[in-house]
């Protein structure tokens, strides 16, 4: 199911600079609403969220609470059908890279909820003339 959800499962690993950016590839995919917890809060405002729930909470399940993560490392070449499933470092990956994108993706921590069955974080994307905060 995920694998559908990806778009681009089965094709084949590229290089970093052959593959889509990840603000462009999250916009995607935000815009056709294709992956479980992946989701606009604030479409003009460019605010959304991920879920983020923690694989020892008894709600967890890797199918949809990674879905996101998985679909990022098929995309950077980090998995590919048949590979064992590693969600811990997938999602590790996933937020590696947010977090070096930061002129172009924000984390709104005081917006985020951490811990729980409702476990999300909130991001906002920047407008490249900005490198702060647009929006409360």
């Amino acid at each position: 199911m995920v694998q559908k959800l990806c778009e681009n499962a089965n094709r084949r690993a590229i290089r970093p600079i052959d593959r889509e950016k990840m603000r462009p590839w999250l916009m995607k995919r935000l815009d056709k609403n294709l992956i479980k917890g992946l989701e606009w809060i604030d479409r003009k405002n460019k605010i959304f969220q991920v879920t983020w729930r923690h694989a020892s909470h008894h709600e967890y399940s890797a199918d949809s609470d990674s879905s996101i993560f998985k679909c990022w490392a098929e995309h950077t070449g980090k998995f590919k059908p048949g590979d064992k499933c590693n969600a811990k470092n997938w999602k590790a990956n996933f937020r590696c890279a947010l977090n070096s994108l930061k002129n172009d993706i924000m984390e709104l921590k005081d917006q985020s909820v951490t811990k729980g069955g409702n476990a999300v974080r909130i991001y906002q994307f920047l407008d490249e003339k900005y490198q702060g905060r647009l929006f409360v």
